[in-house]
């Protein structure tokens, strides 16, 4: 048996979420320790008049388990900015609220839970809430969270009224009071419907996960999940690396960095290597190229020759000399942009990773040449 938490935002009928519980640990083999449930107003009522009212199920299904710590229950009511519960998730606003406070949810039963985080298909009706949850799970989830729809076949059991919660349950249906379904098409009488008669099944639902795309820094909320996520699409998956003389910046994606000038000449250096030969690698001695770089970027910047460090002065020095002038420029460049892409999905490519073999010192940057993008003074350089 394998602890789990589960996640889910019920529409108007709470029971789905017992039968969640009782099917995650039936056939699933999931014990959820803990329920958290995402509430809007209709919902939280039903919540209050069903699950923990009346018939108790949720009480039920821990005595036939014989587990009474089971699923224990967080509500979490999803409030507009004036404190009022969410009614109706048409609402912009609202459902901006609904969504984040799903977002909220499912982040922190994760940072609380190493094991599985289930994210449950139980809305009914609100189909938004199935939207909601698979664009939130999409972007969060972990290789060892799951998606699951709930699925209970008889349709007088999926009627609120017919009190189902569970094949086990220990209260029987009340049939009557959901009269004109015909359930024939389940192989049941609908007469003689018994919760033991009534087939569950969780449906796990493959969707693309997109975590791996977004920064740290874009996951402290829905809303900025979702611009970095379609910042990373736009790019095709992998963000552009674009070098900016005029702001002496470099942006990785949506990310801007913004160096020092000799940074910035370094960085060019690395990036025309990187298009100029197939393993990208720069000699650190590579005097022509590195001045000629110098040049066009003390040119952008509307300098004198003066006005540039002694780095890109053009002056005669020993191999050892030179590596002491361009030393700090590649050591401070490097501990720059660690800092500034600390958690970067991507930092690794944009990183510059040397080489020393025989007394040579080289560098280069790993990403792939298509991505980077140069002012076009430094592509005529290519």
């Amino acid at each position: 048996m394998i602890d789990c938490i589960a996640v889910a935002a019920p529409g108007g009928n709470p029971a789905t979420l017992t039968t969640l519980i009782w099917a995650l640990l039936r056939q699933r083999g999931l014990r959820a320790s803990a329920l958290h449930v995402v509430l809007h107003q209709r919902a939280q009522h039903w919540l209050n008049e069903e699950l923990l009212g009346g018939d108790q199920p949720l009480e039920q299904l821990r005595a036939v388990t014989g587990d009474p710590t089971l699923a224990v229950l967080h509500a979490h009511p999803a409030r507009l900015s004036d404190g009022d519960l969410v009614d109706d998730d048409a609402d912009p606003a609202a459902a901006q609220a609904f969504v984040e406070t799903m977002w909220t949810v499912f982040r922190s039963a994760q940072a609380n839970h190493a094991g599985p985080v289930v994210l449950a298909l139980v809305g009914g009706s609100r189909r938004t809430l199935a939207v909601d949850s698979v664009v939130a799970f999409q972007l969060l989830a972990r290789p060892q969270d799951m998606l699951l729809d709930v699925r209970v076949d008889a349709k007088r059991a999926r009627d609120p009224r017919s009190a189902f919660y569970f094949p086990e349950q220990l209260v029987p249906l009340d049939i009557a009071a959901v009269p004109g379904i015909d359930d024939a098409a389940s192989g049941t009488d609908a007469a003689t419907l018994r919760a033991a008669d009534v087939a569950v099944s969780l449906v796990a639902l493959t969707v693309p996960r997109l975590r791996h795309l977004l920064p740290a820094s874009a996951l402290g909320s829905y809303a900025a999940a979702i611009q970095a996520g379609e910042d990373a699409l736009r790019d095709g998956g992998l963000p552009l690396i674009a070098l900016d003389l005029k702001a002496v910046s470099l942006r990785v994606g949506s990310l801007s960095v913004r160096l020092s000038r000799d940074q910035a000449i370094w960085f060019a250096a690395l990036a025309v290597a990187r298009q100029r030969s197939a393993d990208g690698w720069l000699d650190v001695m590579d005097t022509p190229l590195i001045g000629a770089v110098a040049e066009v970027c003390r040119r952008a910047w509307f300098l004198e020759p003066n006005e540039l460090s002694q780095a890109w002065d053009g002056a005669e020095r020993s191999d050892a000399a030179r590596l002491d002038v361009l030393g700090p420029i590649r050591s401070r460049l490097l501990r720059r942009l660690k800092t500034a892409l600390k958690a970067h999905p991507h930092r690794g490519e944009v990183l510059p990773e040397k080489q020393t073999h025989r007394g040579v010192t080289r560098e280069r940057i790993r990403c792939d040449p298509s991505r980077l993008q140069l002012p076009p003074a430094i592509e005529t350089l290519i």
